[in-house]
């Protein structure tokens, strides 16, 4: 928060977050508000009241179609247990993608698919390698994990190496590809989606502009740098 309170003082036009808990950062979001600064939340939203847009670069349905899709692919026909290791509890925009994938596994293509745990790795390397361990000494039948924030494929997929599960158990996520290039190359990772964060951030940035400039937002309108590569 005194990040956002030193671009208040700097008279920043724009404050573009994405928010780890919805309500936290309210109080110096809406200092900087009233300092004159439009705030704009991607990726995971704050409380309404404490922005003036929000942006989502990737839909909650659209992530939850393709990642359990992965990860039935990678488990197989057979189907069988798998969790869900996400980042943190209160990261709005990870429940609602949860949430989604509740509603996709209910559907009858999933039945074979049962999720047994959902755990939370901080968005922490050795955080997550300790859920994952927990998720494998708790569930000595899981054949997947659908893991996602930056840290926890890794934290993941080092527990699932080290405890010599390649193969045996899939790693499904999104995951930041420079660093989770080595595990997918040896096979821990086995697959994950995700968004463009260099056509996301240009996107966002522009975005920000037009709220600054008071353009009109709405559904169909074109962004620049977006509608060009849509």
């Amino acid at each position: 928060m005194s990040y956002i309170n030193t671009l208040s003082q700097q008279q920043t036009d724009a404050i573009v977050v994405s928010a780890n808990d919805k309500d936290a950062i309210c109080g110096a979001l809406n200092e900087a508000r009233t300092a004159g600064a439009k705030v704009v939340t991607f990726d995971a939203d704050t409380n309404p009241s404490c922005r003036d847009l929000f942006i989502n670069q990737a839909t909650s349905e659209g992530i939850a179609k393709i990642q359990i899709k992965l990860i039935s692919d990678a488990v197989g026909p057979d189907g069988g247990e798998i969790a869900i290791l996400s980042a943190t509890a209160n990261a709005t925009n990870q429940n609602a993608w949860i949430d989604m994938m509740k509603t996709e596994l209910a559907k009858p293509e999933y039945a074979k698919l049962k999720l047994v745990d959902t755990v939370y790795g901080d968005d922490q390397d050795q955080k997550s390698f300790q859920e994952a361990q927990g998720l494998m000494a708790k569930h000595p039948n899981l054949k997947g994990i659908l893991t996602f924030g930056s840290q926890g494929p890794i934290g993941a997929g080092r527990a699932i190496k080290e405890k010599g599960k390649t193969g045996k158990i899939v790693l499904v996520g999104s995951f930041s590809p420079s660093q989770g290039q080595k595990l997918l190359k040896e096979g821990v990772i086995t697959s994950g989606y995700m968004w463009n964060p260099e056509q996301a951030g240009e996107a966002i940035v522009n975005v920000a502009k037009m709220v600054i400039d008071g353009t009109p937002i709405a559904d169909g309108v074109d962004i620049p740098g977006w509608a060009r590569r849509r």
